[in-house]
């Protein structure tokens, strides 16, 4: 069976679901850059980078921003048949 070349996979479909619910969120500077993007393979996996700007700068705010967005990231990812490793 030959590949739809239209088709999208479970990573590019996260990685636009994770650029449109950053871009809406309200904490987060949309005149600045805002991207997620794969990073190369490692023998580990497919390292993902969230980058974004922050509307607060203070500490706290921020730090909760940081831990709300990756909470919220790491808790649908399976939804994308896809799943989170960690070295331990």
């Amino acid at each position: 069976m030959a590949a739809d070349s239209a088709a999208k996979t479970n990573i590019e479909l996260f990685q636009e679901y994770a650029k449109a619910w950053l871009a809406q969120h309200p904490a987060i500077r949309t005149d600045m850059t805002l991207m997620v993007r794969q990073l190369p393979s490692t023998t580990y996996g497919l390292p993902v980078e969230f980058y974004a700007f922050a509307s607060q700068t203070e500490w706290v705010a921020y730090e909760q921003l940081q831990s709300e967005i990756f909470s919220h990231l790491m808790g649908i990812i399976s939804l994308f048949d896809l799943k989170i490793h960690q070295l331990s």
